[in-house]
């Protein structure tokens, strides 16, 4: 439950209560057009406390990074938040570039990171994510659960924000085991499709 946000809106701000994305047509299992998308715009986090979700169908397309001095476009799920994105095999949820079709290329956007607080190997317990300024993840919670994904495609992305220092296409820091993931594609990126910073997660 939450608020619901409508097709084209462009989210550009932290997530600070429940939202439902998208709006009518999402059920549809359109292609990505007016009907089901909603644009990120800069570094989104969803705040602790809040849930996200995701209804099967959305499209949701990053502004593609021009400069390097731009904040890559990226959602960011923090600690104590929640993304329930089920999506279906014949209707998934997909997360990608919003230049238009055949202009898509590695690199555009951020993808997506959760951020857990199962046990990570930092001094203190704690980790900073990479391709993040000030965000820390990690704890002592083995069972935390950063919400669902089930399939999702994430597409395009992957940024490199210093040397040795990128956001991959799909990144898990510190996520713990009752987070439910499966039927996950990471494609044509320009960094690692999955990357593992710690966590106790068990996907398939």
């Amino acid at each position: 439950s939450g608020t619901k946000i409508a097709a084209g809106t462009t989210i550009s701000t932290n997530i600070t209560s429940n939202q439902v994305w998208v709006g009518p047509g999402a059920e549809s299992c359109c292609a990505c057009d007016a009907s089901n998308t909603i644009f990120i715009q800069g570094t989104v986090f969803v705040q602790p406390g809040v849930t996200l979700t995701v209804n099967k169908g959305t499209c949701i397309k990053e502004k593609k990074r021009t400069s390097v001095s731009d904040p890559p476009s990226v959602l960011v799920v923090q600690p104590g938040a929640q993304i329930l994105a089920v999506g279906e095999a014949t209707c998934p949820i997909v997360i990608t570039s919003d230049q238009p079709a055949g202009s898509r290329a590695p690199g555009d956007h951020g993808g997506l990171v959760l951020n857990g607080t199962a046990p990570v190997n930092c001094p203190g317990g704690t980790c900073q994510a990479e391709g993040l300024a000030s965000d820390p993840f990690g704890g002592n919670s083995p069972n935390d659960s950063s919400g669902i994904l089930k399939f999702v495609r994430i597409e395009f992305s992957g940024i490199e924000v210093s040397t040795d220092n990128e956001l991959n296409i799909f990144t898990q820091n510190g996520v713990g085991r009752s987070t439910s993931i499966d039927h996950i594609q990471a494609n044509v990126g320009f960094d690692d499709c999955v990357e593992w910073f710690g966590g106790t997660v068990n996907e398939k």
